[in-house]
């Protein structure tokens, strides 16, 4: 590349990753990223405690009504509440 081509593609560069950088910092949400941190961990603790309890009850509360478990030696799905 010549040093003229070089001098015109840098303004053009520099705002292509600016526009990159604000969209990006805008897409994140630190108060909804906290708030969804804390209910991932607060599912995570009560299906832990539900399988340590060997409660499947309990366990499958934290799954939709039509939910269904694929086990890899069956090759079937099951549903999780019958």
């Amino acid at each position: 590349m010549t040093r003229t081509l070089m001098i015109r593609f840098l303004p053009v560069s520099i705002v292509g990753l600016l526009i990159c950088y604000s969209v990006t910092c805008y897409a994140q949400n630190p108060t909804s990223s906290q708030d969804d941190e804390e209910a991932i961990k607060k599912v995570l603790a009560g299906t832990t405690e539900a399988f340590n309890k060997h409660d499947a009850k309990a366990f499958a509360r934290f799954y939709t009504p039509d939910a269904e478990l694929n086990h890899v030696y069956s090759g079937s799905a099951i549903p999780i509440r019958r």
